[in-house]
């Protein structure tokens, strides 16, 4: 199905913003509510509303409806949203047999994350978020990373398009509000010297960045042989396990990525051991390859 897609939809301005610019090229829309506001049903209503006026497909994953008992060990409030959020998406993905989805990450979003990347001294060979990505078998797509939150606020007022603002998004519980609300105070001068040093930043990794993207596809196409990631440099072997994570849908953290090249080195020649990723995810070498499990 040539040019269609799957898209995220919220019901905030970022999201609807997006469906109404690319509606066209739109298979399916997908909403989650998680009921983590009194008010969230007022967002599917929303997103239903659009649909039923421009006769689109809609795929709603309810909390309160819906089985969410295989997550009832996370207690990490933000992954217990992610992962239930991305399972859904890769479920209708499936089902459709469309495997990209447009998500409506935006610039403010994306300086957000650049920011908290800086703030954790992480390695970093690129800040912010990227323009396309792969998580899983899913191809995510941010149209909208060179749009700030308020020119997508004023675009659906002035096209009529219903959205509502999500007021969990000011609350300090969750880092990533403390530095939005922080940034939300910067003049537009301090905006967009920040941005400017972020944009050079990852102009400065783009060619190690490509390399290292053309390295990890090799090693897609030979099932995560672990002769071809020994041979690998080491200045590679951190950032290859930080996609290899990421393509999986495990949150990368420098630890595990630590542990997992371990892992690899003192298991080389072959073992029944397996390396536990989280709850009842592993990983484990067999036959040389490097096979991901969910027990």
């Amino acid at each position: 199905m040539k040019h269609k897609y799957l898209i995220a939809v919220s019901g905030g301005p970022d999201s609807m913003a997006l469906l109404n610019k690319k509606r066209h090229l739109v298979e399916a829309v997908c909403h989650v509510n998680y009921h983590d506001r009194e008010d969230s049903d007022n967002d599917e209503k929303i997103v239903r509303d659009y649909c039923k006026k421009y006769n689109l497909k809609l795929f709603v994953f309810d909390t309160h409806k819906d089985d969410v008992s295989k997550y009832k060990d996370i207690n990490n409030l933000q992954t217990w949203y992610r992962e239930i959020r991305y399972d859904f998406f890769e479920k209708i993905s499936q089902e459709l047999g469309i495997k990209k989805i447009l998500i409506a990450h935006q610039k403010n979003d994306f300086l957000e994350s650049a920011y908290m990347s800086l703030n954790k001294n992480k390695k970093n060979l690129f800040l912010g978020i990227r323009r396309k990505s792969k998580f899983r078998s899913l191809i995510l797509i941010r149209p909208l990373l060179n749009k700030t939150k308020k020119s997508l606020e004023q675009y659906c007022r002035s096209k009529n398009i219903e959205f509502v603002i999500d007021y969990t998004n000011f609350w300090d519980r969750y880092s990533r509000n403390v530095v939005r609300k922080m940034m939300a105070e910067w003049d537009k001068k301090t905006f967009q010297k920040f941005y400017l040093k972020v944009k050079w930043f990852n102009l400065k990794n783009m060619f190690f960045i490509k390399l290292l993207d053309s390295k990890f596809n090799n090693w897609i196409k030979q099932d995560f042989d672990i002769n071809y990631f020994l041979k690998i440099k080491n200045n590679y072997k951190e950032s290859l396990i930080y996609l290899f994570l990421n393509h999986i849908g495990i949150k990368p953290n420098e630890n595990k990525i630590e542990q997992i090249i371990e892992f690899i080195n003192k298991n080389k020649n072959g073992s029944v051991k397996k390396y536990r990723l989280k709850e009842n995810q592993f990983i484990e070498i067999k036959n040389k390859k490097i096979l991901y499990s969910i027990c």
